[in-house]
């Protein structure tokens, strides 16, 4: 059974400290950042979370900040991994990013 709307990551620098499933979202843009080389991240994480919050959580509608594709009203292109890398995800990785071992963005070339 679906519980609440969560709003856990938006296309700028924001995010929801209070949700369990933000470290998880955190974690996946910091994947797809390294995944595709430092052009694209996915971002503007949002959907339903199972009823008592802790379970799963169904993801609708990401947005992708991308320098490999046209810019548009939700792709801020550098801007907006400018916005991930310094703002949402930080110089500091979650316990999410450090199970799956993925380099610290702070060494990763930046755009």
């Amino acid at each position: 059974m679906l519980g609440e709307f969560v709003k856990l990551t938006n296309n700028t620098g924001k995010k929801r400290t209070d949700a369990e499933a933000t470290k998880y979202g955190l974690a996946f843009g910091h994947f797809t950042y390294l995944f595709s080389g430092g052009q694209e991240v996915v971002v503007d994480l949002q959907g339903w979370t199972t009823s008592n919050g802790k379970g799963l959580t169904y993801l609708t509608d990401p947005q992708i900040h991308s320098t490999r594709t046209p810019r548009g009203p939700s792709n801020f292109a550098e801007r907006g991994l400018a916005f991930f890398l310094n703002e949402q995800h930080g110089p500091t990785c979650n316990e999410i990013c450090n199970l799956l071992n993925l380099p610290p963005l702070t060494e990763q070339p930046h755009v």
